[in-house]
């Protein structure tokens, strides 16, 4: 199983994003499921619908409910603001919140973004 943060999510639906081809190649061969936390269905949905449309939104969303591969799991808060407040690194709650997720479920953590990226190699 493989946790897909929402720098990937939103490169795959942005056409214009300079990693759309990355995200797109990633999509079309990926084969293992894909856990998507209910935050990050939530931060994409909100960023869709406010920097670009409601109709992009509903697209992501869609694809979220449909896509027999994609399983939408909840946060388990308590458990991911102990994480979040066990370290002192500059970074979002819901990216800590994935880093929490993937290293205590064992999955593979696929993001574009460096910083997470960094932290979670750091503290796998």
């Amino acid at each position: 199983m493989v946790l897909v943060d929402s720098s990937v999510w939103f490169a795959y639906f942005d056409i214009e994003d300079h990693q759309h081809k990355q995200a797109s190649d990633f999509f079309s061969t990926n084969q293992d499921v894909i856990i998507m936390p209910y935050s990050v269905a939530n931060e994409l949905a909100t960023v869709f619908a406010y920097s670009h449309s409601k109709e992009l939104a509903d697209e992501f969303v869609q694809t979220a409910i449909n896509n027999q591969q994609i399983k939408i799991v909840d946060n388990s808060f308590p458990k991911e603001a102990l994480y979040f407040l066990s370290f002192n690194t500059k970074m979002s709650f819901t990216d800590y919140s994935l880093a929490c997720l993937a290293k205590n479920n064992g999955y593979q953590l696929i993001t574009f973004d460096k910083q997470l990226e960094k932290f979670f190699k750091k503290v796998v």
